[in-house]
């Protein structure tokens, strides 16, 4: 652990080519072959790491549709990731098109992973915290042949995965093809701490439909006391940006600044907890003194490059965020850079 005894927290930004699973796969691999075993807790991956993020359609996507709940020769994106987590014995977080099914891969709870107790894995996942507002529509109805989220999953040290966070706001894109997620979740880890994956829109306002101070992700950080918040992303360049040409090996500072922005609650004490608005699961997750001079990290693995006409901001970074101080930058990669980000 950092001097923080916050997780070591690794995340890789690369340029994901539509539709081409098997040279995105190569590529992750590529980039984390000078890793260090033990160098880290926590290694993650963009939104839609190994498929691209831009689909017209749900006929488009349906047959890259992959999940813990196949086997792992049908799931790309969990063998890649339990590969490397084995590798590195670190945790893995990455982003995948995921096939739906009737009783979620979302399990919630306490769990044992493992039968060797020197390597077993123990974590208890809170129920999804629905945020949307009581009168949003209802984007749970659609019929396709085959549902499908917008997700992440989460595998261990071991390779094992343990659990799969689905994306609660969605974005224009991701529509035309997934259902909206039930809710935010919390993981905690024995070894790492209580961590939140959240992925890319999550962070916005609720479909930029709700009020922009509600903070609806941050708020829900700040209630259940996370030790890191981390983002796979496929996260837009500002149109200014992409217009003026920038720098590309430098990391946009307008997204950089606007991920901060949005973290309001976690380092401005004017913003204070509802408690009564807790679900009873949640209120007993929270410690009896939340969110006093702790610190916590916010990890951003934004993807790279250009895909029909979406430009990505790249940008992947790290903040340490602690109440009553600024974020601090603990590392960013640059606009187009295809790396992995680790901090000191």
């Amino acid at each position: 652990m950092p001097e923080y005894g916050l997780p070591r927290v690794a995340c890789l930004q690369l340029d994901s080519k539509h539709a081409d699973v098997e040279q995105n796969a190569q590529k992750v691999e590529s980039l984390t072959n000078h890793l260090r075993p033990g160098s880290l807790d926590i290694l993650v991956l963009p939104e839609l790491a190994l498929t691209g993020y831009v689909f017209k359609d749900h006929e488009e996507i349906s047959g890259f549709l992959e999940g813990p709940s196949l086997p792992s020769s049908s799931s790309p994106t969990l063998k890649l990731a339990s590969d490397i987590a084995r590798r590195l014995c670190c945790y893995v977080v990455a982003g995948l098109p995921e096939k739906a099914v009737d009783s979620s891969s979302s399990d919630q709870g306490s769990q044992i992973y493992g039968n060797n107790p020197k390597h077993a894995t123990c974590v208890s996942t809170s129920q999804p915290r629905d945020a949307r507002p009581l009168d949003a529509d209802d984007h749970s109805l659609p019929q396709w042949a085959k549902p499908a989220y917008n997700s992440a999953l989460l595998v261990d040290r071991q390779g094992r995965h343990i659990h799969t966070f689905r994306k609660h706001f969605l974005y224009e894109d991701d529509k035309r093809w997934s259902l909206e997620g039930p809710g935010f979740q919390v993981v905690d880890l024995p070894d790492v701490g209580r961590i939140c994956v959240a992925i890319c829109m999550d962070l916005n306002p609720y479909e930029f439909k709700t009020d922009f101070g509600k903070f609806e992700l941050a708020n829900f950080c700040r209630e259940l006391d996370v030790d890191a918040l981390i983002v796979p992303m496929a996260w837009l360049l500002p149109p200014q940006e992409a217009c003026e040409v920038p720098d590309l090996k430098r990391p946009s500072m307008n997204t950089i600044n606007y991920w901060a922005m949005r973290l309001e609650p976690l380092f401005v004490p004017a913003h204070s907890i509802d408690s009564e608005a807790l679900e009873d699961d949640e209120a007993s997750l929270v410690p009896k003194s939340v969110k006093g001079g702790k610190a916590m990290v916010f990890a951003a693995a934004n993807r790279t490059g250009k895909e029909l006409s979406s430009v990505f901001a790249g940008s992947s970074c790290q903040l340490l965020i602690q109440m009553n101080q600024r974020p601090l930058l603990l590392g960013a990669l640059g606009i187009s850079e295809e790396g992995v980000l680790l901090p000191d």
